[in-house]
């Protein structure tokens, strides 16, 4: 497999995808287009996902640990989650982002992240629909004619609140992916590593956040990646 070293990347055009399987795997069948476990309410055809540019990769990590938020307290009984998450009061209750924060520690400790080089317009198209806000304004238009809350697109308001730059179906850039049905050749894909040899998805999360110089950006990162020093210092 190809590697590339995390320094001599251009950190503004460059498309990242992280993954959970072998390198053999991988070099052998590259990406595959496929519905994740993780995908399996929200998207309708099989795909490779990416995000481009450092920050697309930080907006992600950011939403993802949002995301992760819900699955791990949202409980369809528990109506103080509902308020408490759509409220943003989440975002101060250290106890549950805690818990989360592991969760996401976790996650990527066990996944790398790659290089894809795609074509734009071969294996992707800048204005592909993303299938999530889709669902979610469908959801939105259906339910508030039926003057019914849309909760679907509640909670995805506030999983992309401040990372929706195009107000309709289009797909961001911190959330792109392949064309439907279309996977990801082993020749394209480059294993990121450091100077050190290190190629850990926490690794790349860490050097893209500490060269990234507006930290404001991020509702829940920032937390995060103190989370990330205080449990790599013990």
């Amino acid at each position: 497999m190809k590697t590339v070293n995390i320094n001599e990347i251009d950190l503004n055009k460059a498309l990242f995808h992280f993954d959970a399987r072998e390198n053999e795997y991988i070099s052998r069948y590259g990406f595959p287009a496929d519905i994740g476990p993780y995908s399996r309410n929200a998207e309708e055809t099989p795909k490779v996902f990416f995000s481009k540019g450092v920050k697309g990769v930080l907006d992600l990590i950011d939403v993802w640990i949002i995301w992760r938020m819900n699955k791990d307290h949202n409980n369809s009984q528990n109506r103080d989650w509902v308020n408490e998450f759509l409220s943003g009061a989440y975002l101060s209750d250290y106890e549950k982002l805690n818990i989360t924060f592991n969760n996401i520690y976790d996650f990527f400790a066990d996944r790398k992240y790659y290089t894809v080089d795609l074509i734009e317009g071969y294996d992707y198209l800048n204005d592909d629909v993303d299938e999530v806000k889709k669902s979610s304004l469908l959801d939105k238009e259906k339910f508030m004619r039926l003057k019914i809350t849309p909760w679907k697109y509640l909670f995805a308001k506030e999983m992309y609140k401040g990372k929706v730059k195009k107000a309709n179906m289009e797909m961001e850039d911190w959330n792109m992916h392949t064309i439907s049905g279309k996977g990801v050749e082993p020749e394209k894909i480059s294993l990121i590593i450091d100077d050190n040899g290190n190629d850990s998805a926490l690794m790349v999360i860490k050097n893209l956040y500490s060269r990234y110089e507006d930290k404001n950006d991020f509702r829940i990162l920032n937390e995060f990646m103190e989370y990330v020093c205080e449990v790599e210092k013990s």
